[in-house]
């Protein structure tokens, strides 16, 4: 094909993925941070900006930066603890049962890595510790969760885990179960320019949680591959049958009382059946689905757990033993054929 060919909008976003799937996972975001910084200096022909050529200033940015303003934007719409105050949430059962709710901290990893807390404990926003006895030394560590996925475990995700399981992601659907501040549809705003996933849907029952969801998707021209939907997952059965992936992220034990989680474990198990449809959770689903000892679903009849390689690098430099264990907290499974 001779140089000076054109092609089709069509044709050159199917090639420019084609390009992108065949591309070393580690450089595809070196990659892209290059092409978003080419076309940003495209002229056209008489050598001023050409308007078709241009996209809104943030879609411009290099992956982290445009991610890092979005997470700057959301802290601004959010209290410290990331829980808003239409939720209501509940003291868990089970492995979780010791967070107590008065030594409990909230805080969400997506917003606030280990080095931000150390900063808002300095400047006295925050505390590590409480004491066990007020006036005395005797202190204790608090507990602290978080409720959404970590950009370290989001970038295992996208670049690592799912590449590796699937051997082609095209036209594939993912959905969040319970997207909270949509972490994993921000990310994947960032991936999606480099992935090959056509659709990504948050499924979130709080309104005020969907509505800051909502805003940041329209800001940041997400619109045309991210959706969210302010809806109880357990009505949303075609969507749970027609999704390839599907991702719970601490996504109930929280939120519900016990008889609801096991409803609605159950409405998973019976709607996620498509064949070779990959779900990731945090905790295990032998953990998540266990109730009085006894487990809710039928594990073994459901799906089959997939082996992932955990050794992730990131800009080649391999994870720290602190980080190996926070992705090796992420589980994945495949559904069976029946």
């Amino acid at each position: 094909m001779e140089a000076t060919d054109t092609f089709s909008l069509d044709v050159a976003k199917t090639s420019f993925l084609s390009l992108l799937s065949s591309t070393d996972p580690s450089e595809v975001g070196n990659f892209m941070d290059w092409v978003i910084k080419h076309c940003s200096s495209v002229n056209s022909d008489d050598g001023t900006k050409d308007s078709a050529n241009q996209c809104d200033e943030t879609l411009l940015m290099p992956g982290d930066k445009r991610m890092k303003k979005i997470i700057k934007d959301i802290k601004k719409r959010i209290p410290l603890d990331g829980i808003m105050s239409s939720e209501n949430i509940y003291h868990p059962e089970g492995k979780n049962s010791d967070c107590d709710p008065s030594t409990t901290v909230h805080v969400d990893s997506f917003l606030y890595s280990d080095e931000d807390i150390d900063r808002l404990c300095d400047e006295g926003k925050m505390s590590r510790t409480y004491c066990k006895e007020c006036g005395s030394h005797n202190t204790a560590p608090l507990t602290f969760i978080s409720h959404s996925m970590s950009l370290l475990q989001l970038r295992f995700l996208f670049e690592s885990a799912l590449p590796s399981l699937l051997s082609n992601l095209n036209n594939k659907c993912l959905v969040d179960v319970g997207s909270r501040l949509g972490a994993l549809l921000f990310f994947f705003s960032q991936a999606y320019y480099f992935s090959a996933i056509e659709k990504i849907i948050g499924v979130e029952i709080n309104a005020d949680l969907c509505g800051l969801q909502q805003q940041i998707i329209e800001n940041y021209s997400m619109a045309d591959r991210v959706e969210v939907k302010c809806a109880d997952v357990c009505n949303e059965l075609t969507l749970l049958k027609e999704a390839d992936i599907i991702v719970l992220n601490n996504v109930f034990e929280f939120f519900m009382p016990v008889e609801e989680q096991i409803r609605t474990w159950k409405i998973l198990r019976e709607n996620v059946t498509k064949p070779g449809c990959i779900i990731v959770t945090v905790p295990s689903l032998e953990e998540a689905t266990l109730f009085n000892s006894k487990p809710c679903v039928d594990l073994d009849e459901w799906v089959q757990p997939c082996s992932v390689n955990y050794m992730y690098h990131v800009q080649d430099v391999s994870c720290c033993d602190e980080d190996m264990e926070e992705l090796q907290n992420m589980f994945f499974y495949q559904v069976k054929v029946n």
